[in-house]
């Protein structure tokens, strides 16, 4: 029994599908606890509970947010408009929002999700017949891009969309296709539907992984007909994602975004975090790496774990010519690997320094409108390189092991695995001593800490402590315990993060060479299983992490966001009552309360630039700007009704949904024709 049980657990693992469960098990774990995530997700709450506002107490599009939540407008672009149903981020336009009146939105944000990890998953199988992957081929696929936590880093902290990218394998399964005309509407497809879905940025990070992989193929094998993918691909995806981009050019078309500079990667801001798996402990207190090595990016937002994969990557560099040899890449299913591994280089690269930034500030002197959109950011697309890169180690992956194998049989090895061993003995009892004096003797040291700075600031002793007080902007007591208190609990965290790793790697290792016999016969099956769990192990434990920060911080119920009035400053040298009004997320209807006619009426809330997306029904008013704020100006005392204009916004919509039902025609006509064909043979 015992060995049937043995016997069918390795068939689930020599399958993949044992990857496959625990990432089911995650979620499950995610969609039956009572929280969501933090930091953002009360933007995406409002969203979802505005969207449902509209369709189901108004039974209309959620066209216009009168009275913006103060947390969510200052945020790019909302601060350009507050037109609801043009916010590029928005899921609005997924196929899954009519699920949303029939759900509530904490049920709905979860299942949402998920049901795109679904076919993310659906997708790596696709890849694995498309691309003709051994079982070792499709795990390593499976492992680096499944346990990334690359998506669920984002969705914890609520950076909602990134879960489009669940969709990389499907743009990999179109770009790998002979046929031209499939390759275009497949490719066009996918990266449509993440652009409906709010994919904003994560439509530049594949699109432009896409394309540069178009025009190195076509270098590389002088395949001219391939130029057809890259006219017509974003020609197809413009309209099939048109409700999304047409609304937003129509609200957007002049809003500046403003530069702001973000710092890129560095050498050792990626190394830190690609070889550190983050470390989540209940309560949430601690959960981001410290800020505190000069880095202004947190782990949540760019920092990306990557474990044995960029090991596997410097292989892959440094034996690039005997890795293809070796590995029989004319035989690949469709892809150049050769221009996989040139268009995940070029996002590898601009992720770096100030590249991208420089490169779009340049670009920006042209005028593009385009780069309103892609000018910030440019550390981000190193999710996209990951992901391009993940196609080729999974294809690459038996020669690298190979190539491993060569490695640790050398003297050079031997040396730095006695280096490594006697250095985690010192890492683990070293921080073994100093987490155990930081919680015995952390009064004495809080004590001794109060006293020196104390005497410093009083200017009675440890004068030297005196003089870097000096010219301090706020210098105060209190201060100098506020950050003590920060610093010693990150120290604290710290330590214990490392003295985690280290004593997982100890035990581990002992459990391991106490029970060799046990593995022989599965060594002997599975020569390079030691690298694969190397792999897998540490990218679950990530992503585990980041779950776990999900699922471990009490969600903050938002009030259900109603379409209520906005806020109205009345303008008068006499104080009058503020007029009543009635919105609807299309409409509002200003009514006075005063026999005084009032000089104007301005909403404090409301850019002026809107006044473009109303028409004044009633006549008898004019917009007028009031330092930046949408503001009337009565003709005469009656009710003012405003109504926004739908009619683009509706055309957009509909020339969409043609588009789509037009390509589903297509689509079942071509299955059809396929099951004709099948059944004459």
């Amino acid at each position: 029994m015992k060995r049937k049980i043995l016997d069918f657990n390795l068939n689930l693992w020599q399958k993949g599908y044992l990857y496959i469960i625990i990432l089911i098990l995650y979620y499950l774990w995610w969609l039956f606890s009572g929280n969501v995530g933090v930091l953002d997700w009360f933007k995406e709450i409002a969203y979802f509970d505005y969207i449902r506002t509209s369709l189901k107490d108004y039974n209309m599009l959620p066209y216009y947010w009168w009275n913006i939540i103060p947390d969510v407008a200052w945020r790019p672009p909302l601060p350009g408009s507050s037109s609801f149903v043009a916010v590029p981020e928005t899921t609005f336009f997924s196929p899954l929002t009519p699920l949303l009146s029939n759900l509530n939105t904490f049920a709905y944000a979860k299942l949402y999700v998920f049901f795109h990890f679904i076919p993310g998953v659906i997708g790596v199988f696709a890849l694995r017949k498309k691309l003709q992957w051994t079982d070792e081929q499709f795990r390593i696929f499976a492992a680096l891009f499944l346990f990334s936590p690359i998506v669920l880093q984002h969705v914890a902290v609520g950076y909602f969309t990134w879960y489009n990218f669940y969709y990389f394998p499907w743009m990999i399964f179109f770009m790998s296709e002979k046929s031209t005309f499939k390759s275009i509407v497949g490719t066009a497809a996918v990266l449509g539907l993440v652009v409906l879905q709010g994919g904003i940025y994560i439509v530049q990070y594949m699109g432009l992984f896409w394309l540069m992989y178009e025009i190195f193929h076509i270098i590389l094998e002088k395949d001219l007909k391939r130029v057809l993918r890259i006219i017509f691909v974003p020609m197809l995806m413009l309209v099939l994602s048109w409700a999304r981009i047409g609304s937003s050019v129509i609200v957007y078309g002049d809003y500046v975004r403003p530069w702001f500079e973000i710092d890129a990667y560095n050498i050792s801001f990626f190394l830190f975090y690609a070889f550190l798996p983050t470390i989540t402990i209940p309560p949430i207190d601690l959960w981001f790496h410290t800020d505190y090595l000069g880095w202004a990016l947190t782990p949540h937002d760019s920092g990306q774990f990557w474990g044995l994969s960029l090991i596997m990557l410097a292989v892959v560099v440094l034996r690039y010519k005997a890795i293809v040899k070796n590995a029989k890449s004319k035989e690949r299913g469709g892809l150049n690997y050769h221009a996989i591994f040139i268009a995940a280089s070029f996002l590898f690269i601009i992720s770096f320094y100030r590249i991208w930034y420089d490169s779009m500030r340049a670009l920006a002197l042209l005028n593009i409108p385009l780069i309103e959109t892609i000018k910030n950011h440019g550390i981000r697309f190193i999710m996209g390189a990951y992901f391009g890169y993940a196609i080729l180690l999974a294809t690459y992956s038996s020669e690298i092991w190979k190539q491993l194998d060569i490695f640790v049989r050398t003297k050079i090895w031997s040396i730095l695995k006695s280096m490594l061993k006697y250095l985690g003995y010192a890492i683990l009892i070293g921080t073994g001593l100093f987490y155990s004096i930081m919680i015995i003797f952390k009064n004495f040291i809080t004590d001794k800490f109060v006293d020196i700075v104390t005497a410093a600031y009083n200017n009675t002793g440890h004068f030297w402590l005196r003089n870097r007080m000096e010219g301090i902007q706020q210098n105060d007591l209190e201060f100098y315990f506020y950050r003590f208190d920060i610093a010693f609990a990150s120290i604290r965290h710290w330590t214990f993060v490392i003295l985690a790793i280290a004593l997982f790697f100890f035990i581990s290792a002992l459990l391991i060479n106490k029970n060799k016999h046990r593995f022989a016969s599965l060594i002997s099956r599975f020569p390079h299983l030691k690298y694969e769990l190397l792999l897998i192990i540490p990218l679950a434990f990530s992503t585990g992490m980041w779950m776990n920060l999900s699922t471990s911080v009490p969600f903050d119920y938002y009030p259900i966001q109603k379409a209520i009035p906005p806020d109205v400053i009345v303008q008068l040298d006499k104080t009058l009552s503020i007029p009543g009004m009635e919105v609807a997320p299309d409409k509002l209807i200003l009514i006075p309360k005063s026999e005084i006619m009032a000089e104007g009426y301005v909403f404090s809330n409301l850019p002026f630039n809107d006044h473009k997306l109303f028409e004044i029904i009633s006549q008898n008013a004019e917009f007028f700007d009031s330092d930046g704020n949408l503001a009337l100006r009565p003709y005469n005392n009656e009710s003012i009704e405003i109504q926004y204009i739908t009619k683009p916004i509706d055309q957009a919509i509909r020339i969409t949904v043609i588009a789509w039902s037009m390509l589903g025609v297509l689509v079942f006509a071509q299955l059809i024709v396929k099951l004709k064909k099948n059944k004459i043979k």
